[in-house]
């Protein structure tokens, strides 16, 4: 099942769902066979986490968002990586929901559980994950007003950015819709 989810996750997150549907059908095949009992957490976490991602493209927000909690449950937090995409998923469940609080929360936690495993195991390699649910949560929490928060955190997170020199990240936090920062400050150049 790891290859043909790969490939799903492939095509899904490039906005490829019919060049998924193969892999997704053999998917089904797999963890519906009545002889073949699968017990591993991380495949069938990842497998709800699959079909989340799915049920929300559809815009079926309110199953996605079962899935997603019922692969929360179900994932080992060694799973950082699943776990991850899963909290991206339930994020934007929220946020088609119009509930931009509870997304801003998720991309929150998302960044804490990234600094974390950043800190503890990877290093430097995850800077851009990092930088870009920063990003995210910033956004989420402009969307209902909270823009002191984002004038008191983008010059810090730029600063950091600078002193890795991570251009990404500084041009991130720089020009996006986060600008709201200089505005903020009275420092539109």
């Amino acid at each position: 099942p790891r290859a043909n989810m790969a490939f799903a996750w492939l095509n899904l997150l490039r906005g490829s769902p019919a060049q998924a549907a193969p892999y997704l059908e053999r998917l089904t095949g797999i963890f519906a066979s009545p002889g073949l009992a699968i017990e591993d957490p991380s495949l069938l976490g990842e497998w709800l986490a699959i079909q989340s991602r799915l049920l929300g493209a559809e815009g079926r927000v309110a199953e996605s968002r079962d899935l997603s909690n019922r692969a929360l449950e179900i994932l080992p937090e060694a799973d950082a990586h699943v776990r991850s995409m899963v909290l991206v998923n339930l994020a934007t469940v929220h946020q088609q929901k119009l509930e931009y609080d509870q997304a801003a929360e998720i991309f929150q936690k998302i960044v804490r559980e990234s600094q974390r495993i950043h800190r503890e195991q990877l290093n430097a390699t995850m800077a851009w994950d990092m930088s870009t649910m920063c990003f995210f949560e910033m956004r989420a929490a402009s969307q209902v007003g909270r823009v002191n928060e984002i004038i008191a955190r983008v010059p810090d997170v730029l600063r950091d950015a600078e002193a890795r020199g991570d251009r990404y990240s500084s041009t991130l936090f720089r020009v996006s819709r986060l600008c709201w920062a200089w505005l903020g400050q009275d420092d539109a150049k």
